[in-house]
């Protein structure tokens, strides 16, 4: 429901329920697409096998965390979705650029890891594909923490406003540099 939600209430009108709406919609489509795009690679090794890499055949046999790892960390992105939406609602809502910047920085941080963790592990040992999870598991539980703070502030909203930031966020959002 996080579109209707969107369609009809501006993101500064937003409270902190819809604000967790709104990151969930965002992170649960996100998961979802990309679980199409593995179900089709698990589908055309199903029909392909020779496709799979010896050492990867052996890891799947082997181990049932090869499974289970990338489910997790769809669980702990969705988090840090959560909260770098509220975060950015909140920023709207209070017209400060600060708590914006916040979001755009863990987001690159979460995506900048990730991709650097990913390109130096080798995915036939199992105790890498842990290590590419670590910081995703990390970040996940610290947004815990912080959308309980977020729960306080949408509760009681500071005065830190900023004159033309609304403006600056539009702008920001517009040109393609946001990633929330």
């Amino acid at each position: 429901d996080a579109l209707p939600i969107l369609k009809y209430k501006p993101l500064e009108k937003m409270n902190f329920e819809e604000g967790i709406a709104f990151g969930l919609g965002f992170g649960c489509m996100e998961a979802f697409i990309l679980g199409v795009f593995s179900f089709l690679n698990i589908f055309s090794f199903l029909m392909l096998p020779e496709l799979i890499p010896v050492q990867t055949k052996g890891l799947i046999d082997s181990n049932m965390l090869i499974v289970i790892l990338p489910i997790v960390e769809r669980v702990f992105t969705i988090l840090v979705h959560v909260m770098c939406s509220l975060l950015v609602i909140y920023a709207i809502k209070i017209n400060s650029i600060k708590y914006f910047v916040y979001a755009f920085f863990v987001k690159t941080l979460l995506d900048s890891v990730v991709v650097a963790v990913s390109t130096t592990v080798d995915y036939s040992v199992i105790s890498t594909l842990i290590a590419v999870e670590v910081p995703v598991v990390l970040l996940g539980g610290i947004s815990l923490w912080v959308i309980d703070i977020m729960k306080k502030k949408f509760e009681n909203p500071e005065d830190e406003s900023d004159e033309n930031t609304n403006y600056k966020i539009v702008m920001m959002i517009k040109i393609g540099r946001a990633h929330v």
